[in-house]
């Protein structure tokens, strides 16, 4: 998404200045209960996670917000009541490496910056997955499980850098 899905206090663009339409994604989801989903979104200059739980889902819904490529909000305080860890307002991008071959399937998040720094690491364990789908944009990009691949993402853009491939 553009803008952050599950973050609600901030003044910012942000799916909950739409109540609506925010509640009918989340009943979407619901609804035709994806083995997995991860929210991807931007547009901020700052980075951070955020995770909720939502009802009728049996696992938790995290927002990775990246971006920052080039520009970076002045640090600040800023309400999150579902951020995970740190807000990170510097110049960063976001790193995912999917490992496939580790069961339950874990996904790690990080966010890194200049001279190999890292900012902030959020793993994600994800059980009983067949396939994977990730939305970029409003597109969803579905992989199955035996394709090990790392995405770089920042401000909405998804990169993709091969990670390892498995003959299955």
């Amino acid at each position: 998404s553009g803008v952050q899905v599950l973050p609600e206090e901030h003044v910012y663009k942000k799916w909950a200045n739409f109540p609506a339409s925010r509640q009918r994604l989340l009943d979407l989801l619901t609804k035709t209960k994806p083995n997995r989903t991860l929210l991807l979104s931007g547009d901020r200059h700052i980075t951070e996670v955020s995770k909720v739980s939502v009802p009728g889902l049996n696992y938790d819904l995290f927002d990775i917000t990246s971006s920052g490529l080039t520009h970076a909000s002045q640090p600040r305080v800023e309400p999150n009541k579902h951020r995970v860890g740190e807000l990170v307002a510097k110049v960063n991008y976001g790193l995912i490496t999917i490992n496939w071959a580790e069961k339950p399937l874990t996904v790690t998040v990080n966010i890194n910056g200049d001279n190999q720094a890292t900012y902030l690491t959020q793993a994600i364990t994800f059980q009983g997955l067949r396939e994977w789908t990730a939305f970029a944009n409003g597109t969803p990009m579905r992989f199955p499980v035996n394709w090990d691949q790392r995405y770089i993402i920042g401000s909405s853009m998804i990169i993709t850098e091969p990670v390892m491939s498995s003959p299955n």
